[in-house]
C-alpha cells in the first residue's frame, strides 16, 4: 500500500478537512502565544472602564425594576402615588404596611418575611 499521487493537487473532502485542521491548528497556536505575551498590568485603565461598564449596567437594571415597582404599586384611590412599603418592629415581630406618598390611602398591617416585594420605604415606627 503506498501514498497517493496528485497530479493537479486534487484533494478528496477528507483531505482539504485535513489541511484545513492543521491550518487552524497552527493559528490557534499563535494567537495563544500572542495573548500569553501580554501583559495585563499595562491595561489598568480598560480594567477600570471594564469595571465602570458594569456598575452603570447593574445600575440601569436596578433602576429598571423600581420603575416596575412603581408601576405595580401604583394607588388604587389616587393614581397619582405610589404605595410604599412601610416596614415596622413590635413585640411579636416584624410587621408592614403599605401607604400612598401622594394621598392617605393605606393598607392592612401584616407580617413582614423576606418574600413580600414592593418599594421600600424607611423604616416607621408605631
Amino acid at each position: 500500500m503506498g501514498r497517493r499521487r496528485y497530479g493537479d493537487r486534487e484533494y478528496d473532502s477528507l483531505d482539504k478537512l485535513k489541511h484545513e485542521n492543521k491550518r487552524l491548528k497552527r493559528q490557534i497556536s499563535a494567537l495563544r502565544k500572542q495573548i500569553a505575551r501580554i501583559d495585563i498590568d499595562r491595561y489598568d485603565n480598560l480594567k477600570e472602564l471594564l469595571q465602570q461598564h458594569d456598575l452603570e449596567e447593574i445600575n440601569e437594571q436596578v433602576a429598571k425594576e423600581q420603575e416596575k415597582l412603581k408601576k405595580k404599586w401604583e394607588c388604587h384611590s389616587c393614581r397619582a402615588g405610589t404605595l410604599k412599603l412601610k416596614i415596622f418592629e413590635r413585640r411579636d415581630g416584624i410587621f408592614y404596611f403599605r401607604k400612598c406618598d401622594s394621598c392617605d390611602n393605606r393598607t392592612k398591617t401584616k407580617k413582614y418575611d423576606e418574600s413580600v416585594e414592593g418599594v421600600k420605604d424607611e423604616k416607621v415606627s408605631e
